[in-house]
């Protein structure tokens, strides 16, 4: 880190600062897209593709895709890191009233687990906001029958898959259209 950005070293050798607005961009942008390092940056940034050097954090083990991992390399799981996050906080009543109003049938798929696992399962469901707390903006009142909705664990991660978050009707589409059924 140079000042108030980054100093990175491009594949010309050549070395370019990078501004702290730069940067900030650069991680909306890869956080949006799957977190993957494709060449839809290039075409994101078009004459800006320098923005993948960004620290050296980019061409680390962390960021490196699985195809680029040799098979010999020895790899290590379970490192112990801090991390800060935002948790907002959930109410269980909520989702106990959720289930109790609407059951435990995914409102996706239309699959009840027990169907499928046993009754070794009975009640395991997800319950999913149908508009992400992460967007409201602050504490708000629920309505545990119009804003929840019981989802299978499938499901709710195909909802919020890539970062962001589809609509149930959009993922039932999804299983409608899916070749594979």
């Amino acid at each position: 880190m140079i000042g108030n950005g980054i100093e990175v070293t491009l594949e010309s050798k050549k070395r370019r600062s990078i501004s702290e607005s730069e940067v900030q961009n650069f991680c909306e942008v890869f956080s949006r897209t799957n977190s993957r390092k494709t060449t839809s940056y290039s075409e994101i940034y078009r004459n800006s593709s320098y923005l993948l050097t960004i620290n050296d954090y980019l061409n680390s083990d962390e960021f490196k895709l699985a195809e680029e991992v040799s098979d010999s390399e020895e790899r290590v799981e379970g490192k112990h890191r801090r991390i800060l996050v935002n948790r907002y906080e959930r109410d269980p009543i909520l989702r106990r009233l959720c289930v109790e109003l609407q059951g435990t049938i995914c409102k996706v798929c239309n699959t009840d687990l027990i169907d499928i696992y046993g009754d070794e399962v009975r009640g395991l469901i997800h319950v999913h906001h149908l508009k992400p707390i992460s967007e409201a903006g602050g504490p708000q009142s629920i309505n545990p029958e119009k804003d929840l909705a019981p989802v299978c664990p499938n499901c709710h991660a195909v909802i919020h898959h890539g970062g962001s978050c589809r609509g149930l009707d959009q993922v039932k589409l999804m299983i409608r259209n899916s070749s594979r059924k």
